[in-house]
């Protein structure tokens, strides 16, 4: 008898990586349903794009990345991270950790999205065991025995063991569960930028916590930095307003002392900042990751950290977890929102400028991850 296949609705970074690890760890089909259509580009997207956005990888990430076999690929076209520099305005003191001290080839990485998209599409295009269904959407799930059978907007229905919701902040397949959500909007705006230097960063990521919200630098590949600049709405309206070399100009006096000179920056865009926490990640048969669990502040750099994280945790049992009951309901801890002893609240340590992302993966356990985070999207 065929197995039924795992079915991940949302074929975003936290979905693609789940669908590659639970191929990796035991899992004889799976099934990715993608809303927008999906393909690998006729020419790898070698060159640097000057606006294209990023993402921050921990060590931790990049480890697990090894263990797929896509660590290598990934770090063709990435900037190491060899040191973080923390530092808070107005204030003395400031927190550097390198690779050095730490015993580490490096911290971690930053990679820009287009060339991680490149690199997580070839695996799943060429994994016989992953059916990627894009474009394409769920019209309708029902509870049966032993999981849900799902229907397919073009008509074909699919019985499933596990339904994992990765559809993003609004996940229409979260709702279906029976899984609610709180969402707030806390006012403040991140401008996401890429900036050329007049000199080498160095590997050296920036994280400064200024009196009207945190700023991040990463390095990028060629010279280049990605930017999070947040804070209040109207600060980001006058940001977004300042022709170029004021921009420059106003960033530079908020940089860190020893930063390096900014050259130019590139389109700017603004994401509002709003936090979301679904009331729980898991019920009985369905699973609930990324952006439709809960969201993080972008600099919190947990886009994929936590993803992979609890991915990892679980790898050797991901056999036991494909029998139903090893799954068990669960509501989500609060650990992302008790601040950052920097003023600000949900705030980790670390940069990092995508959407982010907290998979909760909760197998032969009754108490899963989760917590309180921030979401980016598109104003």
């Amino acid at each position: 008898m065929t197995q039924q296949p795992l079915v991940i609705v949302g074929g975003g970074m936290a979905g693609a990586l789940l669908a590659l690890l639970l191929r990796r760890h035991g899992a004889a089909s799976v099934m990715l349903v993608e809303s927008y259509p999906l393909s690998l580009p006729d020419v790898p997207p070698l060159t640097p794009s000057f606006d294209a956005r990023s993402t921050a990888l921990s060590a931790g990430t990049l480890a697990v990345l090894d263990d797929l076999g896509l660590g290598s690929s990934t770090r063709e076209h990435a900037a190491a991270i060899g040191t973080v520099h923390v530092s808070r305005q107005s204030r003395l003191g400031m927190t550097r950790m390198s690779a050095a001290e730490e015993g580490v080839e490096q911290l971690g990485a930053v990679v820009e999205n287009r060339w991680l998209g490149f690199v997580l599409l070839g695996a799943l295009f060429a994994d016989e065991g992953i059916d990627v269904r894009a474009p394409e959407t769920l019209s309708n799930i029902r509870r049966q025995a032993g999981g849900y059978r799902v229907s397919l907007t073009r008509g074909e229905e699919v019985e499933t063991p596990l339904l994992i919701a990765a559809d993003g902040a609004r996940s229409k397949t979260r709702e279906w569960l029976g899984i609610s959500a709180r969402d707030h909007d806390t006012g403040h705006d991140a401008l996401i930028a890429n900036l050329s230097l007049k000199e080498s960063h160095k590997g050296i990521a920036y994280e400064r916590f200024l009196n009207d919200g945190p700023l991040a630098l990463l390095p990028l590949p060629d010279q280049r930095m990605a930017l999070v600049w947040t804070g209040p709405r109207a600060q980001v309206d006058q940001w977004m307003a300042l022709a170029d070399d004021e921009a420059l100009a106003q960033l530079q006096g908020r940089c860190p002392a020893g930063a390096p000179r900014l050259g130019g920056i590139g389109e700017r865009q603004r994401y509002p900042l709003i936090l979301t926490d679904a009331c729980a990640q898991v019920v009985p048969h369905g699973v609930v990751v990324g952006n439709a669990a809960h969201t993080l502040h972008p600099v919190a750099g947990q886009a994929l950290t936590w993803p992979c994280g609890i991915c990892w945790r679980w790898r050797r049992p991901w056999a036991a977890i494909l029998s139903p009951g090893a799954w068990r309901p669960c509501r989500p801890t609060r650990k992302a929102g008790k601040g950052s002893g920097a003023d600000q609240p949900g705030i980790s340590l670390g940069a990092g400028i995508i959407q982010g992302a907290a998979a909760a993966v909760c197998a032969q356990s009754s108490a899963g991850s989760g917590g309180h985070g921030y979401a980016s999207r598109p104003a």
